[in-house]
């Protein structure tokens, strides 16, 4: 048997460390030392070579899963117009409205308060933009003005109405208190707020639960005609709102151009009327106003207003035979007359005739 060359040997004995190893491309170390340079890379390094290296070795073929998104079928047209719809409709609240409302002088003094500090209090807490216009000698009353989102306006007009009900000398808790806040509507948009036969009138009166009444005449010197909300603030906040969103429907086709604006008038002459031939003022003011003390003891002509009360009011209104509305009379010193029951309309006329004051009077007393 012969024995192994010499040179083989060598491959097995110990090397020094100061002997360098000489490695060839094709030797087996040179390939592990590669294959370990390899590995290297793909822990540490994050490039293309890299990830697909990792692909290739790995060993699980499990598909990764899928989104669930990815599952999800296409929406029906249903569904599309339903989103539109939705989507639409959030824009119209979103919408800047403005919407103006008739305060007495009295009114505004209370909503602007003391260094204008009201009014700052109620754009803050809602949101809306709040102006009155400015007061006019010898005028009664003064334009409130509500501008923003609908939502912000509403809850502006709550809180106007908080602010009057709180200076009502009464005990009745705050939330339970009345007061009304009348509205500026043009002309070519009552129709939508009344409705027809009244029945839109009638659903935001079920809604709200305050009343709702609309002046048949123009303001004058104006295309304008007034709203008349009362109830408490919770039902003037949801009554204005629904109100807002009548006024808001097709608002980009501006029905309302050409709108001559009400404003108060000086020495009861209308705006735009000649001086020389003054015509009677008719102002709208809400229950429990009373006109200034300048104005008071100021000779003014006698004047008719005519106010709508839901017959389920005429009864207590009247009394047993008459006893209260002749008491009401006496009082005001006014001429009280209301109207026939209707069978298309829930509400009767009542036609106040007397000076200024005493009329404010006696829609003071009826609305008591």
């Amino acid at each position: 048997m012969s024995t192994k060359p010499a040179i083989k040997t060598q491959d097995y004995v110990a090397i020094e460390p100061s002997q360098p190893i000489e490695e060839t491309p094709d030797s087996p170390d040179r390939k592990r030392s590669l294959e370990d340079e390899s590995l290297s890379d793909e822990d540490g390094s994050e490039t293309a070579a890299g990830r697909f290296k990792r692909q290739a070795l790995t060993t699980d073929h499990t598909l990764p899963p899928v989104k669930e998104s990815e599952h999800k079928s296409a929406p029906s047209k249903s569904e599309t117009e339903s989103d539109v719809v939705a989507t639409a409709a959030t824009l119209d609240l979103l919408k800047t409205l403005s919407m103006r409302a008739l305060i007495s002088t009295k009114e505004a003094g209370i909503v602007i308060g003391k260094s204008g500090k009201n009014v700052e209090d109620i754009r803050i807490l809602s949101g809306a933009k709040v102006t009155v216009s400015d007061h006019i000698a010898s005028a009664v009353e003064r334009v409130l003005t509500l501008t923003g989102p609908l939502d912000t306006i509403a809850k502006a007009f709550s809180l106007v109405a908080t602010k009057i009900v709180e200076e009502q000398q009464t005990t009745v808790d705050l939330k339970s208190r009345h007061t009304s806040i009348r509205i500026l509507v043009p002309h070519a948009r009552m129709g939508s707020v009344i409705g027809k036969a009244g029945t839109k009138i009638k659903e935001v009166q079920d809604a709200s639960g305050a009343k709702v009444m609309a002046s048949e005449e123009l303001l004058p010197g104006s295309t304008e005609r007034v709203v008349t909300v009362a109830g408490v603030i919770d039902s003037i906040h949801i009554a204005t709102y629904h109100i807002g969103l009548v006024l808001q429907e097709n608002l980009d086709r501006d029905r309302t151009a050409g709108t001559i604006h009400y404003r108060p008038i000086p020495g009861g002459v209308a705006i735009g009327a000649s001086r020389s031939a003054p015509q009677p003022y008719m102002p709208y003011h809400s229950p429990g106003y009373y006109p200034p003390p300048q104005m008071r003891g100021i000779p003014q002509a006698t004047i008719q207003q005519q106010i709508y009360i839901p017959n389920d009011m005429v009864g207590a209104i009247i009394g047993k035979q008459g006893a209260k509305i002749n008491e009401i009379r006496s009082q005001s010193c006014c001429q009280i007359k209301i109207s026939e029951p209707s069978p298309h309309s829930n509400d009767r006329l009542v036609t106040i005739t007397g000076l200024p004051e005493n009329n404010q009077m006696a829609m003071y007393l009826l609305y008591s």
